[in-house]
Formats: structure tokens, C-alpha cells, sequence
């Protein structure tokens, strides 16, 4: 190495920021002098034209040697870095050299990019649950765990959902969630039950549309006033009801002031008949027979004053009366019994005998002398 003038030396010792006593003038900026450097007094050269290459001398206190310069800065997408400084750029390493910037060039993957996961939007890098499982949006992709979840469905209006799965019931939207079904309370149009219904057409007075029905009906009109279908009322002691078409069926009561003629015998004390309710009306028995009371219970009885035989062709038969044989039909027999002529057929005896005039069956014997 060239020894330096003891005269450089001295400058250089007195002077603390002597970078260059004479000589060219390199381009570039010493950098801070390391720790240390100003306890060693060294001089290894004169100025920037004794030092090889890009490199300065530079002075650190009574230190002179050759050094080289700082870099330039660098501007990067809107980040300045300085000279030698490491940075990423998404997944790629740069590095700032004297203001010029190198990378590496690795293909990165998109940034930015949403997910969609059963209907909802989550940002990229955004972290959420599926089921047991946490998730997290990478790149569009929902990246999740793999843990094995407990399936939960939920039963509504007898259909099975899944978890998380949603679905419509009418109007309303419903989710299944956590076992349970959590629907929307939006009141729903009621449906058009009557579209495509076809009426007929009627012709009466006072035609009317029912509650939930979609044609119009006619109503019922008796005795001066009008019921509605299906509607019942009272008509004395008998129970009316209005039917379709307007018309009214009634039971056939007879009603106090109708009953039939005649007095209901009297049953002495002590003597009642078993407490059954055989009529209602006089009605409800036959022939002259009323509905009488028997103490506790109802039946029909013949009445006291009234004849309760048969009457045939004007003549009366008492009860059990025979009556005539019919010469044109000998072989029938006839008895008057509870107020009605009742008929039986003769049954012959089989014999080889003889039948009288007007008779129905021969006479078993012999004959005698005068047929």
C-alpha cells in the first residue's frame, strides 16, 4: 500500500469530515462510519480517483478508507424502500439495489376473490362455520376442517330439512337451524279457493252466497219467513230443517190440540208399567191407539170410550170376533183383532171324502145317503 503524506494525515486527523482532500469527486454519498471505525486511525486513501471501481473514500473521524457508496432509494406501487431492503409483493421476495427493484416471480394465486356458501357472501380471509366445522374464505374457496359433525335435521308440517337448509312455506321463508325451523311472519294472501269453479244458475228470491263457499244457494220460505240452508227451526212442538233447493222437511209430530179422540185410561196406584218411553204422540200408534202415560214411561193404549173393534162393509166385530165366512172364498178365515180384520187360510186335511156345498174342505168317511 502507498504510504499518504504525513501532511494528507494530519488534514485528514484535524478535519473530521475531510472526505476528500483533493483530486476527482466520485458520484455517490459515504455511509454512516460502522461503530468503532473512528478509534482507528487508518488512512488507506487520498480521494474518490485513488479507490478502484464506484467506490468512495470516505472519512469516519481520523478513518480514511475505500467505501462503497449508498444506493439509490427505491419508489415501488407507492412504497419507497431503501437500498438493500427486503419486501414482498403478494407471495414474491423483492429487494431494493441502488434504486432499481428485483423480484421474485413466483405465480401467485388471485387475491380478493369472495366466497358463496349455502347463500352467503364471505370476503376473502373472512372466517365462518359450516355446521361443527370452521371455515375460512381463501381465493373463492371455502377451506374448512374435516371434523365429522352430528347430523341435525328439523321436522316441519311432516317434512324433514336438513341444518341450514331453507325452504318456502307459503309465502313465509323458513331455515333450518339448530334442530328448530325459524320462518318468516309475513302474512300470506289467502288462495283463490273459487277460480275455475263453476256455478250453476239459479232462479229464487233471496239467493245468497254461504261463508267459504263460492256459488250462491237459495234460501227456504215457510210459513212467511225465510232460512238459510241448513239452518233449523221449530214449527210447534216439530223440528224443521231448510235443505238444498229450498226445501223443508219436518217431523210429524202431533202436537197438543191434534191428538186423537178419545181418553187415555187411568192406571191405578201401584200398578206401573216398566219406566220406558215408547211414544212420543198419538201418532207414533196405530189405528185409534194413544201415546198414554203409564206413571213413569209413555206407550199407546186404547183409549176409554172409544170402540176399538172392526168395522167391515158398516157392520161392527168386537175384538175377537169372528167374522162370516165369505161364500166366494170359503177357505179363508178372518178374526177381528186389535181394531183390524186379520185373514188366515184353512189348511184341509188330506182324505179321499166329500165336500159340502159352500164348504173349503172335503169330509173325511163315507158319504151319506142323502148328497
Amino acid at each position: 500500500m502507498d504510504t499518504i503524506p504525513y501532511f494528507a494525515f494530519l488534514c485528514c486527523a484535524i478535519c473530521a469530515i475531510c472526505p476528500v482532500c483533493e483530486g476527482i469527486v466520485k458520484p455517490g454519498q459515504c455511509p454512516v462510519a460502522p461503530k468503532g471505525t473512528n478509534t482507528i486511525c487508518l488512512v488507506q486513501c487520498q480521494g474518490d480517483d485513488s479507490c478502484p471501481g464506484d467506490q468512495k473514500c470516505c472519512s469516519y473521524g481520523c478513518h480514511v478508507s475505500c467505501t462503497n457508496p449508498l444506493g439509490k432509494s427505491c419508489n415501488y406501487k407507492g412504497g419507497v424502500y431503501k437500498d438493500g431492503a427486503q419486501f414482498k409483493d403478494e407471495c414474491n421476495t423483492c429487494q431494493c439495489s441502488n434504486g432499481a427493484v428485483t423480484c421474485t416471480k413466483i405465480g401467485c394465486l388471485g387475491k380478493g376473490q369472495s366466497c358463496v356458501v349455502n347463500g352467503k357472501i364471505y370476503q376473502d380471509g373472512e372466517t365462518f362455520n359450516i355446521d361443527c366445522n370452521g371455515c375460512s374464505c381463501q381465493n373463492g374457496s371455502p377451506v374448512c376442517t374435516m371434523i365429522a359433525c352430528e347430523v341435525k335435521t328439523c321436522n316441519y308440517k311432516g317434512k324433514v330439512y336438513k341444518e341450514g337448509e331453507s325452504f318456502k312455506d307459503d309465502c313465509n321463508t323458513c331455515t333450518c337451524s339448530n334442530g328448530y325451523a325459524a320462518c318468516t311472519q309475513i302474512a300470506c294472501p289467502l288462495p283463490d279457493k273459487c277460480a275455475g269453479v263453476a256455478c250453476l244458475t239459479i232462479f229464487c228470491e233471496g239467493q245468497y252466497k254461504p261463508p267459504g263457499e263460492c256459488c250462491f244457494v237459495c234460501p227456504c220460505f215457510y210459513k212467511g219467513k225465510m232460512y238459510k240452508q241448513g239452518e233449523s227451526f221449530m214449527d210447534d212442538c216439530n223440528s224443521c230443517t231448510c235443505g238444498i233447493n229450498g226445501g223443508v222437511s219436518c217431523t210429524k209430530k202431533a202436537c197438543s190440540g191434534t191428538d186423537k179422540p178419545g181418553t187415555c185410561p187411568k192406571f191405578p196406584p201401584g200398578n206401573l208399567l216398566p219406566c220406558v218411553k215408547l211414544c212420543d204422540s198419538d201418532f207414533d200408534c196405530p189405528e185409534q191407539q194413544k201415546c198414554c202415560s203409564t206413571g213413569c214411561g209413555r206407550s199407546c193404549s186404547i183409549p176409554d170410550g172409544v170402540f176399538t173393534g172392526c168395522v167391515l162393509n158398516g157392520k161392527k166385530y168386537i175384538e175377537g170376533e169372528q167374522l162370516p165366512t165369505d161364500p166366494k172364498d170359503p177357505c179363508k178365515r178372518c178374526t177381528c183383532t186389535g181394531g183390524q180384520v186379520k185373514c188366515d187360510s184353512i189348511v184341509c186335511p188330506a182324505c179321499a171324502g166329500y165336500r159340502p156345498p159352500g164348504a173349503c174342505c172335503n169330509i173325511c168317511g163315507a158319504r151319506p145317503p142323502h148328497y
